[in-house]
């Protein structure tokens, strides 16, 4: 774990994923989770200070409201 931290992957950092410029219900954005639910903010426009907060569960494609779709699915257990 030290190690791994000494190289910039600290495991209680929240981690940033970018969103693809389409998605759609059949290709959303995949969001890694350990657990069956997992909340997620999406900034809707790149100028906006106002983050959407939404809880998204595995295997279910979800809605933001500026039209991006996201879908939690299993994490790799290594990167617990």
């Amino acid at each position: 774990m030290l190690l791994a931290r000494l190289a910039g992957d600290d495991r209680y950092e929240p981690k940033v994923y970018y969103r693809a410029e389409t998605s759609t219900k059949e290709r959303p954005n995949l969001v890694p989770s350990h657990f069956p639910d997992r909340i997620v903010g999406c900034m809707c426009e790149p100028d906006s200070g106002h983050v959407n907060f939404m809880v998204i569960r595995k295997g279910v494609p979800k809605r933001c409201e500026c039209g991006h779709w996201f879908k939690a699915i299993d994490a790799d257990p290594e990167s617990v």
